[in-house]
């Protein structure tokens, strides 16, 4: 079984590793000799006593004279950014870690197990449309028609998280997503002339409501990440394309989605760039 690095961030904060896109990390010359067989272990970035980023260790490279010092660099992927307070994960390995001062520190082998497991549950439950996509889907069409009389058009407050299951989610307004089936008028926003079934209860053709910039990223933004600009219309296979589909095609799916949302998006105080969407889906 491979390791668990823990790896302190120093002044760096979450938003820092997810606007600046990074990927790889520098290390010091006294510890190249313990990081030259890092390729497949995990690594775990910590800020503030919080897990905020779990990836997997790729490759390793040297640079002696860009800063001797800090000759080593490893580089990750499988980025998945989380919240995990790390008294929960020190629960779990009962705080049996070896400690390399100033660096970082190491998970025991004969806890590594239940910490990858506690860590993959983590990992599962940051997505906000997999644990409960199919039980939000259908209490949408449960309104009959948008409940907001008065649309709204202006940046919306964030709301604090809601634990169900073991998990920890963004509460979504309902009447918002149907706000935006209705604007876009049961129609795939990938492809319009793509055709599911009709609804028994409206008549209408069966889309499913994606948030266009996933809500487990809504510590990253001042405002509500849960409004009907950043909701668009995708049939069921788009909306699975998206998730779990080929870097290619989600990038060209979310190019078409983002030309189309930007300015509604500013209009909510939701300011990104196409690249920094793509990023958020990539990693």
């Amino acid at each position: 079984m491979e390791r668990i690095i823990l790896q302190p961030s120093g002044t760096n904060t979450k938003n820092d590793f997810i606007t600046q896109k990074w990927n790889n990390w520098a290390v010091r010359d006294i510890y190249v000799d313990i990081w030259e067989d890092c390729i497949g272990d995990t690594i775990l970035f910590i800020k503030n006593n919080y897990i905020f980023l779990i990836a997997t260790i790729n490759d390793i490279g040297y640079d002696e004279e860009t800063n001797p010092d800090y000759p080593l660099r490893y580089f990750f992927e499988n980025i998945e950014y989380v919240d995990i307070p790390i008294e929960q994960f020190n629960e779990i390995i009962g705080y049996k870690t070896n400690f390399i001062p100033r660096n970082f520190m190491l998970v025991k082998e004969e806890y590594l197990a239940d910490a990858t497991n506690f860590l993959n549950n983590f990992k599962l439950n940051a997505y906000d449309d997999e644990i409960e996509n199919e039980a939000y889907q259908k209490d949408i069409y449960k309104l009959s028609v948008s409940s907001n009389k008065n649309k709204i058009k202006t940046p919306q407050s964030k709301k604090d998280l809601i634990e169900k299951n073991g998990g920890k989610y963004y509460p979504r307004n309902l009447s918002f997503a149907k706000e935006a089936l209705e604007r876009d008028n049961y129609k795939c926003m990938l492809d319009e002339t793509h055709s599911t079934f009709k609804m028994k209860s409206i008549g209408k053709n069966y889309v499913e409501a994606h948030h266009l910039i996933p809500l487990k990223y809504h510590e990253d933004f001042d405002n509500s990440l849960d409004v009907p600009a950043n909701i668009i219309s995708l049939c069921p296979n788009c909306h699975r394309m998206i998730h779990l589909g080929e870097k290619n095609d989600i990038s060209k799916a979310i190019e078409l989605l983002y030309e189309k949302q930007k300015k509604s998006l500013l209009q909510f105080g939701l300011d990104i760039s196409l690249e920094e969407l793509e990023y958020l889906y990539n990693n």
